[in-house]
C-alpha cells in the first residue's frame, strides 16, 4: 500500500468532518444542532454504533456534546478504577498489582487530559482513539490474560464496555462512512505500530500529522 494513503485519508477526514460539521464555539452558536442517528450500525469497532448525523434522527447541540464527552470521561475512569480495584483485591502478586496501578494512573490521567480540551469534537476523536487502542492492546492482543491470568475478565469487560460506549458517542456526530474511515485509520496505525503498548498516550493528531 502507498504509505501516503493513511495520511491523505486522515487529512480528508479532518477536512471533511470539520468543514461540514465543525462545532462552533462561543456565544449563542453553542446551541447549533447536530443530527443524531439511531443505534443500529453493527461494526468491528467493539459494538453497535448509530447511523450518524446523516440518518435524519434527533439533533445534538454543541453544549450537549460538551457535557456528553466529559460525562463519558468520568464513566470510563470509573469503569477502569473499579476493574483495577478488583484486580488488586486480595491479590498477592506484586507484579499484577503494579500493572493494575499503572494502568489506572495512565488511563485516568490521559482520559482526563483529553476531557480538558476546549473543543468537544476533538475530545470525541481522541476518546475514540484511546479507548479503541487500549482495548486492542489488552483484549485483542490478549495482554490482559498474559498479565492478570484468571483475573483478566473484569478488565476485559470494563475496557470493552468503554470502547463500545465511545463509538456510540462518536456515532452521534459522525456519519457511517466517517466512522468507517476512522476505524480504518486506527487499524492501519496498529498495523504499523504493533508493539505500542502505552496506547493511552496516543491522540488523533498522530494519525493526521506525519504519516508516510
Amino acid at each position: 500500500m502507498n504509505m501516503r494513503l493513511p495520511a491523505l485519508l486522515a487529512a480528508w477526514l479532518m477536512t471533511f468532518i470539520c468543514g461540514g460539521c465543525a462545532l462552533p464555539t462561543g456565544g449563542a452558536a453553542k446551541d447549533t444542532p447536530r443530527q443524531v442517528g439511531p443505534a443500529n450500525k453493527g461494526s468491528t469497532k467493539g459494538g453497535p454504533a448509530s447511523g450518524g448525523p446523516a440518518s435524519g434522527g434527533p439533533t445534538i447541540r454543541s453544549a450537549e456534546l460538551d457535557e456528553l464527552t466529559r460525562a463519558f470521561a468520568n464513566r470510563y475512569v470509573g469503569l477502569l478504577s473499579s476493574a483495577c480495584d478488583a484486580l488488586n483485591k486480595d491479590n498477592p502478586d506484586l507484579v499484577q498489582r503494579r500493572e493494575a496501578q499503572e494502568l489506572l494512573v495512565n488511563g485516568a490521567t490521559n482520559v482526563y487530559d483529553i476531557a480538558s480540551n476546549a473543543d468537544a469534537f476533538t475530545r470525541v476523536l481522541d476518546l475514540i482513539v484511546v479507548t479503541t487502542l487500549v482495548s486492542q492492546v489488552w483484549i485483542d492482543d490478549d495482554r490482559a490474560t498474559e498479565v492478570f491470568g484468571d483475573r483478566a475478565e473484569v478488565l476485559v469487560r470494563a475496557l470493552h464496555h468503554g470502547r463500545v460506549e465511545a463509538w456510540a458517542l462518536a456515532a452521534q456526530v459522525l456519519r457511517p462512512d466517517q466512522l468507517d474511515l476512522l476505524d480504518y485509520l486506527l487499524w492501519d496505525w496498529r498495523r504499523h505500530n504493533p508493539d505500542m503498548a502505552r496506547a493511552y498516550f496516543v491522540r488523533f493528531s498522530n494519525f493526521a500529522i506525519g504519516r508516510g
